[in-house]
């Protein structure tokens, strides 16, 4: 929805003048309409762009394909990038999902004496990430004889190469199920008193409990769908801990939550206390 009142405005800035000037890709942007719409006519941006004096590249083409802007649209940029269109072209955002896609991956049961088998594991998943991308070659500076537009292409390749070939173990990640079962004390949390239950991993190697949270901030929450748990979360915030809390004023003696992860430290999960 949210998509669709921007393109209106959109409309409105842009649209209501009888002349769309395009001085940079940029400009293009604002312009798209949202990527599942059906109806919109493109003969003005098309012909903004054909008469722009902005010398467009290959990577603006791609930052269009990225961003699933209309066919013709990348078509027009492609025709000034003098990058031969391609219909196949596909956003890496979408060739990455496909590339994870398909895996299979354990379902993990663990308690309080033994969930430091969750950040072992994702540990153990993460550095077969990064085996594989180091098995793709890093990309070469731009060659002496090289021109801008060539070095671009290549980098859209290398990109490309790059992931499809993390894309399995990123996939093993986000296929891992952790069911985890801990005890409960009441404890006071967000004002009030209520259940938590508390793991405190701080005795394990930093590295190794970054590498199950999955991302470099101090706290990182899931997204529950409880009806008895308010919160979960893993943090660096005094000590390693991962804890979940019940309801305030309520009652329990253990929590249960399912979690998965995506490769990129999203945490989801459904449980009670």
């Amino acid at each position: 929805m949210l998509g669709w009142i921007l393109w209106i405005f959109a409309l409105q800035a842009g649209f209501a003048a009888d002349e769309i000037v395009i001085e940079r890709p940029a400009d293009i942007v604002p312009l798209l309409p949202p990527p599942d719409a059906t109806q919109w006519d493109a003969s003005k941006v098309v012909e903004a762009i054909r008469v722009s004096a902005y010398s467009f590249t290959p990577s603006d083409v791609y930052d269009l394909v990225d961003r699933q802007a209309p066919a013709r649209v990348v078509e027009a940029v492609a025709q000034r990038a003098g990058e031969p269109y391609d219909p196949t072209w596909r956003p890496i955002d979408a060739i990455a999902a496909e590339a994870r896609q398909g895996q299979t991956g354990e379902t993990l049961k663990l308690d309080a004496a033994t969930i430091g088998r969750l950040f072992t594991t994702l540990e153990g998943l993460q550095k077969e990430v990064d085996r594989a991308r180091r098995s793709v070659a890093p990309l070469a500076p731009r060659g002496s004889g090289e021109t801008a537009r060539l070095y671009e292409r290549r980098a859209r390749r290398h990109a490309i190469d790059v992931v499809r070939a993390v894309g399995p173990a990123q996939g093993r990640i986000e296929a891992t199920t952790f069911e985890v079962v801990l005890p409960v004390a009441q404890e006071t949390r967000g004002g009030c008193k209520r259940p938590v239950a508390l793991a405190d991993l701080s005795a394990m190697p930093f590295s190794t409990f970054r590498a199950g949270m999955g991302v470099l901030h101090r706290v990182n929450e899931v997204s529950v769908t409880s009806s008895t748990i308010e919160h979960a979360e893993f943090s660096v915030n005094n000590g390693f801990r991962f804890e979940i809390w019940g309801r305030c004023g309520e009652v329990a003696e253990e929590a249960r939550i399912v979690m998965r992860r995506t490769h990129d430290g999203q945490w989801s999960g459904r449980g009670d206390m």
